[in-house]
C-alpha cells in the first residue's frame, strides 16, 4: 500500500449502482471486536469499489478480511 491510512474495499452484496448510498458510513476492522475505524469517502471506479480513510494505518493482515459497515460509528459493536 502506498498510503497506509487509505484503502479500497469491495462490498460483496452491494450492486455497483447502489455503492454511492454508503458514502459517509463508518467501517470497523476486524469484523469481530473492531479496533480500527474508517470512513467511506467515495467511489473508486465504476465496479462498486469504495475508498476508505482510516484513523490509523491498516496492517497488512487486513487484506482480504471481513469488516463491519454501519451508518454511525456508535452502531459498530465493540
Amino acid at each position: 500500500m502506498q498510503y497506509p491510512g487509505n484503502g479500497i474495499i469491495k462490498v460483496m452484496n452491494l450492486e455497483p449502482n447502489e455503492s454511492g448510498k454508503v458514502i459517509g458510513w463508518w467501517i470497523g476492522w476486524p469484523e469481530k471486536n473492531p479496533k480500527l475505524f474508517g470512513k467511506i469517502t467515495g467511489l473508486h471506479g465504476r465496479s462498486g469499489n469504495l475508498m476508505v480513510r482510516f484513523q490509523k494505518g491498516l496492517p497488512g493482515q487486513a487484506i482480504g478480511t471481513k469488516i463491519v459497515i454501519a451508518k454511525r460509528k456508535s452502531d459498530i459493536r465493540i
